[in-house]
């Protein structure tokens, strides 16, 4: 049931709904979600022009889609937002024009919405320290300024797939992010 010793710590203390509220929100971790905005329909399947994705593979339940679309991008972000996820995690290849105009159409449609973003690099992996180091000042100086990114103690994050973090931006959390397949609690 509900009755357990960490329920009873809650409610045993001497405030309002909404000063529980608050305090339980407090010490809720923020928990994000992966979000590709560079597909796209292609002639052998689906991808983002590097990568493609086998018509054979599967495809989504919703069938194939443009990542730039006004509508898809909508739906998906209500479809994150209801999940209760706090933010999405855009993986952004550099250098790639469209996936730009697709990161700007995310943001705008983000504006007034509680979900946040925060942008994960990718394509950087032999990149040269300084190389790595004018893309994050780059997309910072484009997206963190914004009340839609997504900040943690003051800082902005900034996170790189695969890419060593030998380098550093003043005022932002650089984290080397690689897929796993199970999670560990704090590796």
């Amino acid at each position: 049931g509900n009755d357990n010793a960490s329920l009873r710590r809650w409610m045993a203390r001497p405030a309002t709904a909404e000063e529980l509220r608050r305090q339980i929100a407090a010490v809720r971790p923020a928990v994000g979600i992966h979000y590709f905005p560079w597909y796209t329909a292609m002639p052998a399947g689906w991808g983002n022009g590097n990568t493609t994705v086998r018509a054979a593979v599967g495809r989504p339940a919703a069938g194939y889609y443009d990542s730039g679309s006004v509508t898809v991008i909508r739906q998906h972000l209500q479809q994150i937002e209801a999940a209760g996820f706090d933010f999405i995690i855009l993986n952004v290849p550099t250098q790639q024009p469209r996936v730009t105009a697709n990161t700007d159409t995310v943001f705008a449609e983000l504006k007034g919405r509680r979900l946040k973003a925060v942008l994960m690099l990718d394509d950087l992996y032999d990149a040269a320290p300084d190389v790595k180091q004018r893309a994050v000042a780059e997309v910072v100086g484009r997206y963190a300024g914004r009340p839609e990114y997504f900040t943690r103690d003051g800082e902005a994050h900034v996170y790189l797939f695969a890419s060593p973090i030998d380098f550093s931006v003043p005022n932002v959390r650089l984290r080397n992010v690689y897929w796993s397949r199970a999670f560990e609690q704090g590796r």
